[in-house]
């Protein structure tokens, strides 16, 4: 039914959200830091946090964003790390959706 609708962007969204599951079905919810970003890079690999895949959300992210210092940021996504399930990703991506919504944290 949904392909009826959106024949042209259903394919590509299950290309892109297939890839962020991982076997045991835990989602991958963290995003990836960008290339000129050492000091984020250098605290996630300290905490092994390099070692999950990057998805499309985060704890971090869901919790202040950009608003919020790096090791802030390190220190939640070293939370979700530990505590990773389903129902917390389940958590995660419903925080994100309604934060979207709302427009939560976007200043333009």
């Amino acid at each position: 039914m949904i392909v009826k609708f959106f024949p042209m962007i259903y394919i590509p969204i299950f290309k892109t959200l297939f890839p962020i599951c991982n076997p045991n079905l835990i989602l991958n919810l963290l995003l990836p830091a960008l290339y000129n970003q050492d000091d984020l890079i250098e605290l996630r690999t300290g905490k092994g946090i390099h070692r999950l895949i990057p998805g499309i959300t985060g704890w971090a992210q869901v919790n202040g964003r950009d608003e919020l210092p790096i090791p802030v940021k390190v220190e939640f996504d070293a939370y979700y790390l530990k505590n990773r399930s389903f129902a917390f990703d389940f958590k995660i991506l419903w925080m994100t959706f309604v934060k979207v919504v709302r427009r939560d944290g976007v200043s333009h």
